[in-house]
């Protein structure tokens, strides 16, 4: 496919500083293909994310078969939405929108931690 120069990550609704696994996460991106015809916005779901456990040296059949176990159902998943663009998309920038009289408040602003 058509490379993307830039991504952003999309604030979803599950709060922030989240630790517990599995974890998820939304991405925009958007493509520079030949033609302008053929670009894309995309927004990705990643999910069902686990963090990555050391490869042990040697360890009995009976150890191999309870990891293999317990990494069943643990793949990650990636969700893909599509949409036509017309024109190659250099840098893009995500914001919330609601539409007039929507009840949803906007989020508060992001706090730095020192």
């Amino acid at each position: 496919g058509a490379p993307c120069l830039s991504f952003a990550i999309l604030r979803d609704e599950l709060g922030e500083g989240r630790e517990e696994t599995p974890l998820s996460a939304l991405l925009c991106a958007g493509t520079q293909a030949p033609t302008a015809q053929a670009n894309r916005v995309l927004v990705l779901k990643l999910q069902n994310l686990h963090g990555f456990r050391p490869q042990g040296g040697s360890s009995s059949e009976e150890e191999e078969e309870e990891e293999e176990e317990e990494e069943e159902g643990r793949e990650p998943q990636l969700l893909l939405a599509m949409a036509p663009h017309y024109g190659g998309i250099n840098r893009i920038r995500v914001s919330l929108w609601a539409p007039p009289n929507h009840p949803r408040t906007p989020p508060e602003p992001l706090q730095s931690q020192s």
